[in-house]
C-alpha cells in the first residue's frame, strides 16, 4: 500500500510538472500570439497607410465587383467622396461601354487563375462629371482571397501628348514631303539621316544609310566638302552651287543651304536644303539678254533715264541723261532740288502741277514738256514722261520711274515751222487785204457799169418809142 501511494504520488508530481511546462508553453504561445497580432495589426496599419497615402489611385475589387476601399488619389481620379464609393460602388460603373464586356471577362478569368488575364492594361475611365479618362491599369489579386487590388494611373495627358506627336509627325510628314526643297539630314561621316523624299530615281529606304557624296556630281565633291566642314567648324549657315544631270540627260541647277542642328549646344548632325533653280537661272539668263536688248535700245534711242524715291528725295540716272546736257552725273545732285534747278523759271510750276496731279492719282502719269539749263547755259527742250510704281498702303507714292527726251530739235523745227506759218498767215492777210480792195472796186465798177447798160437800156427803148411816132406820122 505504502508503495503504491508513492508510485501514484511520483506520477502526480510528473503530471503536475507536465501541466507545468504546457502552461509555461501556452503562456509562450499566448505571448508570441500576442506579438504576432501586434505585428500583424502593424502590418495592416502600415499597409493601409501606405495604400492610402500612395501618389496613385488605388482600390480592392470585391468578387461581386464591389470595390470595398479607395484611397484619397481615388476619389481625386472618379470626383467621388470614399463614403461614396466603399461597399457601393461597382468598377463598372466607371467603364466606357466599349471597354466594359473586355474588362468583366478579366475579372471573371482573373479569379480562376491569375495566369488567365493581363495584369496591366489600358481603358477609359469615366468621372463623376461624365469625363472620359485614359488610365493604365495594374491589378493582382489578393493571396488567400477573391479580393484583388488595382492601381489607376490616369495617361490622359500622356495620350494627348502622343496624339499631338502623331498629328505633329504627320504634319511635319506631310510638310516636309510637300516641300519645294530637297531636305537631306547628314551625320559627320557624310552619312544621311533622313530625307524627305527620294531622290535620283531611288526610294528614301535605299538613300538612308549611304554618303550623301553618292548624290552629289563629282565635280562638286570638293565644293560640297568644303561647305559641310565650314559648318562643323564655325557652326554658321553656308552655301554652295551645284548641278545634276537628269535620266533625260538634262543639266539641272540647285542652290544647297547648309545649316547646324543643335542638341544642348552640341552640333549633332547638319541639314542640306536643296532648292531646284533651274527655271531660275534660265530666268535670269533671259533676263540678262533682255537687259542687253533694252540697254541698247536706250542708247540707240538716246534716252536718260531717271527712278525717283518719294521718302528720300533722290534721284537715279543713268549716264545719257546727264550727257544729254552736257553733264556727268557726279556733277548732277541726285536729289529733286537739283533737279528743280536746272528748269527753266517759266516751266517749274507747270512741271510741279503735273506731277502734283500724278501723285494724287489725277493722271495716269506725268507727261510734260519744259526746258533745262545745259552746261554752256543754253536752254534745251526736255520731253519728261514717268509714272509711280508703287505705293503704301496709304495710297502715297514711294517710287517712280521715267525717262527724258531731247526734243530740242523738234521745238527748233517747230518754232522754224512757226515763224513759216506766222509769215504765209502775213501773206495771207496782205493779200487778203488786196484782195477785198479789188472787189470793193470791182463791186464799184460793176455798179457803174450796170447803171451804164441801164441808161443805155433806156435810150434805146426811148429811141425805139421815137421810131413808132415817127413812123405813125407818116402813115397819116
Amino acid at each position: 500500500m505504502k508503495n503504491l501511494n508513492n508510485k501514484t504520488k511520483k506520477q502526480l508530481i510528473e503530471c503536475i510538472e507536465t501541466l507545468q511546462k504546457q502552461i509555461k508553453k501556452l503562456e509562450k504561445d499566448k505571448s508570441e500570439s500576442q506579438n504576432l497580432v501586434g505585428e500583424l495589426k502593424d502590418s495592416e496599419g502600415r499597409q493601409r497607410t501606405i495604400f492610402q497615402s500612395t501618389g496613385t489611385a488605388m482600390v480592392i475589387v470585391e468578387k461581386d465587383k464591389i470595390l470595398s476601399m479607395a484611397n484619397l488619389q481615388f476619389e481625386k481620379l472618379c470626383g467621388y467622396s470614399r463614403k461614396e464609393v466603399e461597399g457601393k460602388k461597382t468598377w463598372t460603373e466607371f467603364i466606357v461601354k466599349d471597354d466594359l464586356k473586355r474588362m468583366k471577362e478579366y475579372h471573371r478569368l482573373r479569379r480562376i487563375s491569375e495566369d488567365l488575364s493581363p495584369t496591366n492594361y489600358e481603358f477609359r475611365f469615366i468621372d463623376r462629371k461624365g469625363h472620359i479618362k485614359n488610365i493604365f491599369l495594374n491589378i493582382a489579386m489578393i493571396p488567400g482571397t477573391k479580393k484583388s487590388v488595382a492601381s489607376l494611373l490616369d495617361i490622359t495627358k500622356l495620350k494627348n501628348i502622343e496624339k499631338a506627336l502623331r498629328e505633329s509627325e504627320a504634319r511635319w510628314k506631310a510638310l516636309s514631303e510637300n516641300l519645294p526643297a530637297l531636305i537631306i539630314l547628314q551625320d559627320r561621316d557624310g552619312k544621311v539621316l533622313f530625307i524627305n523624299r527620294s531622290v535620283s530615281d531611288q526610294s528614301k529606304k535605299k538613300v538612308v544609310g549611304k554618303s550623301i557624296y553618292n548624290f552629289i556630281p563629282p565635280g562638286f565633291h570638293k565644293i560640297a566638302s568644303d561647305c559641310f566642314t565650314k559648318v562643323w567648324k564655325t557652326r554658321k549657315q553656308c552655301s554652295y552651287s551645284t548641278q545634276l544631270k537628269t535620266a533625260e540627260s538634262k543639266v539641272r541647277h540647285f542652290d544647297v543651304w547648309v545649316n547646324p542642328v543643335f542638341e544642348k549646344e552640341e552640333i549633332v548632325a547638319i541639314v542640306s536644303s536643296s532648292f531646284d533653280v533651274s527655271e531660275k537661272k534660265l530666268m535670269e539668263k533671259v533676263l540678262q539678254e533682255s537687259k542687253e536688248r533694252l540697254s541698247l535700245a536706250i542708247e540707240g534711242a538716246r534716252l536718260g533715264l531717271w527712278d525717283y524715291n518719294f521718302k528720300t528725295g533722290e534721284i537715279s540716272r543713268n549716264e545719257y541723261w546727264a550727257e544729254m546736257l552736257g553733264y556727268t552725273l557726279r556733277e548732277i545732285e541726285n536729289n529733286i532740288r537739283g533737279f528743280y534747278k536746272l528748269i527753266h523759271p517759266d516751266d517749274r510750276a507747270k512741271t510741279e502741277e503735273k506731277m502734283q496731279e500724278h501723285e494724287e492719282g489725277k493722271s495716269p502719269d506725268i507727261d510734260v514738256e519744259h526746258r533745262m539749263l545745259n552746261k554752256e547755259g543754253q536752254w534745251k527742250w526736255i520731253r519728261n514722261w514717268g509714272r509711280i510704281v508703287d505705293r503704301d498702303n496709304n495710297g502715297k507714292p514711294l517710287r517712280a520711274l521715267g525717262m527724258h527726251f531731247d526734243i530740242t530739235a523738234r521745238k527748233q523745227i517747230e518754232e522754224e515751222i512757226k515763224k513759216y506759218r506766222d509769215h504765209l498767215e502775213e501773206l495771207v492777210k496782205e493779200r487778203t487785204t488786196k484782195l477785198e480792195e479789188q472787189n470793193k472796186e470791182l463791186e464799184r465798177f460793176n455798179n457803174l457799169f450796170v447803171k451804164r447798160e441801164f441808161r443805155i437800156k433806156e435810150l434805146r427803148d426811148r429811141v425805139k418809142e421815137l421810131e413808132k411816132r415817127e413812123k405813125g406820122l407818116s402813115n397819116k
